[in-house]
């Protein structure tokens, strides 16, 4: 056992669940409340906090979800996990009181029974294809407290007050760490490490130089220029990278651009191919479509706007446009290449670089700005109503199509209607342009010699998605 410092690119606003906006927040907490699922790196789920995979009864207008949980499943108080937190975490989850970042799938729940302390139903009406990502992938298990209902939630700012993961909360160093001590009631295999500290690092050369030194022990994937060729290349450092549904968007603030043909003059105005080829090269590639190739039903729909070999695209240089980011060396990057593409066409753009904290939690939400960089991670099924729906606290759009709408509500049952809408609704998309798919990252961490059991997740499950295998080799040793 030991401290492993890992070198993370950016500082999460809230730990509290129900807020959980940015990768930070949702990161960290993966390693903290159990699961449903986990999502693999293969982009497949594994029943965690289940005793095995439910077993689904679907009828033409109902769903019913029968799950068992592991009997040996504890929080960290000793307390057991019971399908009564699963019933408290649907109450949170559709709370129209609570400010609940992601509530999207719930409302297709209607019920859930309880047969025994650990086996109970989910009942949906109608069914729904995703019902795996209601109670995992970037959402998670709640312990219900002692007394106090759904409204006890928000006092979680600090992270909830029990852990039902490998690690849980020890302390949070604003702007600097947080601390994750081992859960010695993990319902899993025993964590075998003491602490991981997880060291905020938003520059991505200052965590290849900290690694490089010895100063940490292992880095998260980040937005880097040459991310992976230069951690490769520090002797001794072993690396680990996978493409998968990690995608980075320029959205566009609808309401300041309602005009759809004013919005396929941006996309048509980037040339997204040599930026590809140019700056990302095998670092990533050229993403067209919502969805990643490896997701169900991705549809490459926005592949029409690759190259700019049309020198009529014009757009209006006396309407100044803002086009806010997380800073970052590769958005920095980004946002350049797509401030001069624009203005080569004729527009004015001004770049705001932000703290990553500020622009998902104030900015992104509250549409302050008329393009946005925007990087998502998702799980392995498509979730398009979380991002472009009329309703959800995450919605990166305010685009309002009565025809999208319907689409995306076919999207989401199951079956092969489903499938067939899924297809329809990325072409709505592309054909709205709310937003432009830029390109898609290799997900790449690393890890000094003495490191081991570290593995790469380009899901939403991100990089600590089994932090209990991590171990490390003091030097005293």
């Amino acid at each position: 056992m030991g401290t492993l410092r890992l070198a993370y690119p950016e500082e999460p606003g809230s730990l509290n669940p129900i807020l959980a906006r940015s990768p930070a927040a949702r990161d960290i907490l993966r390693a903290v409340l159990p699961s449903f699922h986990l999502v693999t790196p293969d982009l497949r789920y594994r029943p965690y906090l289940l005793a095995g995979e439910p077993t689904v009864k679907t009828t033409q207008q109902r769903m019913a979800v029968r799950f068992r949980l592991r009997e040996t499943a504890r929080w960290s108080d000793g307390r057991p996990v019971t399908v009564d937190d699963v019933m408290f975490t649907w109450r949170v989850m559709t709370d129209p009181d609570l400010p609940v970042a992601v509530r999207d799938g719930f409302e297709y729940v209607v019920d859930v029974v309880k047969e025994s302390a650990s086996v109970g139903t989910v009942v949906l009406s109608p069914p729904y294809a995703a019902w795996r990502d209601l109670f995992s992938a970037g959402r998670f298990i709640l312990p219900r407290p002692a007394t106090g209902g759904p409204a006890s939630v928000r006092k979680w700012e600090e992270g909830p007050p029990v852990a039902g993961g490998p690690f849980l909360i020890d302390e949070w160093v604003r702007g600097k760490a947080i601390g994750l001590r081992r859960n010695a009631r993990f319902f899993g295999p025993k964590p075998l490490l003491q602490e991981i500290r997880v060291e905020f690092v938003p520059d991505a050369t200052t965590a290849i130089q900290l690694l490089q030194i010895g100063d940490v022990d292992a880095v998260a994937p980040a937005l880097g220029i040459s991310w992976g060729r230069r951690l490769a290349a520090i002797p001794g450092v072993t690396t680990s990278g996978r493409f998968g549904p990690d995608l980075v968007h320029l959205v566009v603030n609808t309401p300041a651009s309602a005009d759809a043909a004013k919005r396929r003059r941006i996309a048509e105005a980037i040339d997204r191919t040599r930026f590809a080829e140019a700056i990302i090269r095998d670092e990533g590639r050229r993403g067209d479509g919502v969805l990643a190739p490896e997701q169900r039903g991705a549809v490459p729909a926005w592949d029409r706007f690759g190259t700019n070999q049309d020198a009529s695209v014009k757009l209006r240089a006396d309407e100044e446009l803002t086009l806010a980011f997380p800073k970052g060396e590769l958005l920095d990057l980004a946002a350049r290449y797509v401030q001069a593409e624009l203005e080569r066409a004729g527009g004015d753009v001004e770049l705001v670089p932000l703290d990553a904290d500020t622009f998902q939690g104030e900015w992104l939400p509250d549409r302050s700005f008329d393009l946005a960089l925007w990087e998502a991670r998702s799980g392995p099924e498509p979730w398009l109503t979380r991002w472009f729906a009329a309703t959800g606290d995450e919605r990166v759009s305010q685009l309002i199509d009565v025809e999208l709408s319907e689409i995306l509500g076919e999207a989401e049952k199951a079956g092969a209607k489903g499938r067939t809408a899924l297809a329809r609704a990325q072409e709505r998309l592309a054909e709205l342009v709310p937003v432009l798919p830029l390109f898609q990252p290799k997900v790449t961490m690393g890890w000094r010699q003495g490191v081991g059991g570290i593995a790469a997740n380009p899901t939403v499950d991100g990089p600590l998605w089994n932090a209990w295998n991590w171990s490390i080799v003091s030097e005293a040793a």
